[in-house]
């Protein structure tokens, strides 16, 4: 399993994040995943992974992962919708192919996701757009999924349109002042193998401006899919961001997104996932990041309610985003931000586990944490804050 992450790089996904409103929701909460991996895909049997520790069956909680809801559309709501399915309902190409066949069956999902309020003046000759955002923060929104049509929060979305080379579809809203994006990966892509995460954003506009919100499908690891192991090692990327996006010079705005990789352990029993304490600065960027995540509880794939009242703090300050390239150069200026979140979200998904999702967001800023499976990751994966020995 190890060649699904061979085009990760999770120490770099975010250099290809510049603050450009056309892709920056999609690039912070779905490169981030598409490029882990994960969100649903088939996972390898780790029965011998994380050294081992107490061996197959019976270790895991059941109170951890949440219950199976069965085969893809066996189970129904009470509007009929099939249910919300989990790991072992369905793979993602699968279910990308159910939601988008226009005879097929409407499915519900509760998902999470970060927001971005954002401005749009003109400027220039020729007029043209320029971006800034205005505040950020978290919610999560009822989907209904299937029939080539989307409904978000009871905002219904047809008028499929897609794009191939893009590997995505649009759907307007009535009104024409509302979109929603759904990933669906190149041709070459939609297959069990390479289609790992289905990722989609809804944007509206709202005033001079608009709101963006950036989600997923995902399907929840459960219990029928549960790793038997007691604990599992993840490693993965923070990734505070920040800024208005407007200008601070001619090439510099004023945004910052930092990462840092480091190590976690599950405790599939108790459902306890390991904080972390960062205080670091990138090497290459000279961005640096201090907060503190603290030991999280997740509870039926989901984290508990006193996990999700955590609110964390982050600071940044470095170089800011240069519009000449991808790494910042010796006169970009320079910017600070720090914010705090509301919450946090986070959820356990694919088969055995295969990755851990966190979202938090406030005012000021978005925080958002992915975690892969440590043994579905390359030997050469560079962390850069290693877990505490024991």
């Amino acid at each position: 399993m190890q060649h699904r992450l061979s085009h990760l790089r999770l120490a770099m996904v975010h250099r290809r994040c510049a603050p450009l409103f056309s892709w920056f929701p999609a690039c912070l909460f779905g490169l981030t995943l598409a490029a882990c991996g994960g969100g649903g895909g088939g996972g390898a049997d780790i029965s011998g992974a994380d050294g081992g520790a107490g061996g197959a069956g019976g270790t895991t909680s059941a109170g951890t992962f949440i219950a199976a809801a069965g085969p893809l559309c066996a189970k129904r709501a009470a509007n009929n919708h099939c249910v919300q399915p989990t790991s072992s309902s369905t793979t993602p190409f699968a279910l990308m192919k159910a939601i988008t066949d226009p005879n097929g069956q409407v499915i519900d999902f509760d998902s999470m996701g970060s927001t971005m309020n954002y401005a749009v003046t003109f400027k220039g000759t020729p007029p043209g757009p320029e971006y800034t955002y205005t505040s950020y923060g978290m919610a999560r929104r009822n989907i209904q999924a299937g029939r080539n049509t989307f409904t978000v929060d009871d905002r219904y979305y047809g008028n499929a349109r897609a794009f191939p080379a893009a590997g995505e579809i649009k759907y307007r809203h009535a009104r024409d002042d509302a979109t929603v994006t759904f990933n669906v990966g190149r041709q070459k892509d939609q297959n069990d193998e390479n289609l790992s995460s289905l990722t989609l954003s809804e944007d509206q506009a709202i005033g001079g401006g608009g709101r963006a919100w950036s989600s997923a499908l995902r399907l929840l690891t459960d219990q029928t899919d549960a790793p038997p192991t007691p604990t599992i090692t993840y490693v993965g990327r923070v990734l505070p961001s920040a800024g208005s996006a407007a200008l601070l010079d001619e090439h510099t705005r004023d945004f910052l997104i930092t990462g840092v990789t480091y190590e976690a352990v599950l405790n599939t029993v108790t459902g306890t996932l390991t904080g972390v304490s960062i205080d670091y600065t990138e090497s290459k960027s000279q961005r640096h990041t201090r907060l503190e995540l603290p030991e999280l509880r997740f509870q039926n794939s989901q984290l508990d309610s006193a996990s999700r009242q955590q609110r964390i703090h982050a600071r940044m300050e470095g170089p800011g985003q240069d519009d000449r390239g991808d790494e910042p150069q010796s006169d970009t200026a320079r910017t600070r931000h720090e914010f705090t979140t509301d919450g946090l979200e986070g959820e356990i998904t694919g088969r055995q586990a295969e990755i851990i999702e966190l979202v938090g967001g406030g005012p000021k800023g978005i925080l958002h944490v992915a975690l892969v499976r440590k043994d579905l990751t390359e030997d050469d994966f560079v962390i850069d804050i290693p877990r505490p020995k024991p």
